[in-house]
């Protein structure tokens, strides 16, 4: 093979197409983005975009950041509104971008990634960032938690007014929001522009990594419907599932309850003090779909539940009796909550019916006899957009009850189309 020194010789259409990728480059240079949207694990993380691109970037529900202003300092806060169940921290905040008016006398970070590591800082033209430290393993993870990024303090007063851009390692959301896109077509990660809403609650998306999920991840504010035992004189309710995945040793089952019991009184005169609760026993069972006799799995444990909240009549004129949602942003009779059951890895199909079984003062399989908050629970029911985001349902109008007598046995009933038993099963290999 002969080699011959000197610079490579173009053909004109390589020489005009050469042109045209530079002047690409250059132009995206000048808006900030000619940069990787991020740094592979080990390097540094890249600038943040120049803030005459900040309006080319879209707006992510499922990331927030704020900041308040005290005298000549600016503290930084990051919100994870849902729980992604990060691995490595991904997904995760790769970089938080902040553009002031006025460049600050000193930046320092507070936040730690997902492998402990305390996060840096960085200063551009017209911007600084806190920012992890060493690729992927020190984002700050998607988790459902909030997080202090950090302080700016200026020798003169903080400005009031700032904007702030997330760098996010997260596909799902990158490809849900840029699609094919300059920004998201085929990265991991992009820029977006936090939520100016954190209590809106995400009614159109669930965790898809497990082996079966009926509820997105505000399902505690999206619900819509509940079946309650003692009003129906239910035994045992849940549904019919095929599970996705290779995982079938049984982890746990999620179940979403209302309750719509007033720690005193009721209708307009419901009082309840702020964060009490009741406890009661639950039994989760998961069946094979052609045994509903004898469960593969059963556990009894006792969950705690909230009282519905006091009546609103401020907030909810139209419905004295009810309270108001800000979270949903409209007024409620009840307040949802997800309770887990934890199982020790059962072996299951891939198609099984989960329910769940408790008893009131007249219903379940074993009546009380008494009066309690217990008669004002009911479990979830509603079929979102969407749903299941893991597995499948294996009929949409089907679902499986026990009513009447406490010796009807558990069976397949139809016309339940829109009202979907909301649960969610996680399993190991």
């Amino acid at each position: 093979m002969i080699i011959r020194k000197g610079r490579p010789r173009l053909l004109p259409g390589r020489r005009r197409l050469a042109a045209v990728l530079v002047a690409m480059l250059t132009a995206l240079a000048a808006l900030g983005l000619a940069q990787p949207s991020s740094a592979a694990p080990g390097d540094a993380t890249g600038p943040c975009p120049r803030s005459t691109a900040l309006g080319q970037f879209r707006t992510a529900d499922n990331v927030g950041a704020a900041y308040t202003v005290a005298d000549r300092t600016a503290s930084y806060t990051f919100y994870s509104f849902v729980d992604e169940h990060p691995v490595n921290g991904v997904p995760g905040l790769i970089q938080y971008c902040v553009y002031p008016p006025t460049r600050p006398a000193t930046v320092r970070a507070e936040a730690r990634g997902a492998n402990g590591q305390r996060w840096t800082t960085a200063t551009g033209s017209d911007s600084f960032s806190f920012r992890r430290p060493d690729g992927n393993p020190s984002n700050v993870p998607l988790n459902g938690q909030t997080t202090p990024m950090g302080t700016a303090t200026w020798s003169t007063s903080a400005p009031q007014s700032q904007t702030i851009l997330l760098h996010i390692n997260d596909p799902a959301a990158c490809a849900r929001i840029y699609g094919g896109s300059f920004y998201g077509d085929s990265r991991n990660s992009c820029f977006v522009k936090p939520s100016n809403n954190p209590a809106q609650p995400i009614c159109d998306r669930g965790d898809s990594n497990i082996a079966y999920n009926a509820m997105p991840y505000g399902v505690t504010n999206c619900y819509r419907g509940a079946l309650g035992f003692e009003a129906n004189n239910v035994n045992e309710f849940g549904d019919g599932v095929g599970l996705a995945g290779t995982g079938r040793h049984l982890s746990t089952l999620q179940v979403m309850f209302a309750s719509y019991a007033c720690e005193s009184g009721g209708g307009a005169t419901c009082t309840t003090t702020p964060g009490t609760t009741f406890t009661h026993p639950i039994t989760a069972n998961v069946y094979a779909l052609n045994d509903l006799t004898t469960p593969i799995a059963t556990v009894t444990q006792t969950q705690t539940f909230p009282y519905r909240p006091s009546a609103d009549p401020a907030h909810c004129p139209q419905s004295p009796t009810q309270w108001y949602n800000a979270a949903r942003g409209a007024c409620s009779n009840s307040i949802g909550t997800v309770v887990t059951f934890r199982f020790t890895g059962q072996t299951l199909p891939d198609q099984v019916v989960w329910t769940v079984a408790y008893n009131t003062e007249h219903s379940g399989y074993h009546p009380i006899g008494a009066p309690g908050p217990y008669n004002s629970l009911n479990v979830g029911a509603t079929s979102f957009t969407g749903a299941p985001y893991a597995g499948t349902d294996l009929d949409p109008d089907v679902a499986y009850i026990s009513a009447g007598s406490p010796t009807n046995p558990l069976h397949a009933e139809t016309d339940w189309t829109g009202f979907r038993p909301l649960g969610a099963v996680t399993t190991t290999t």
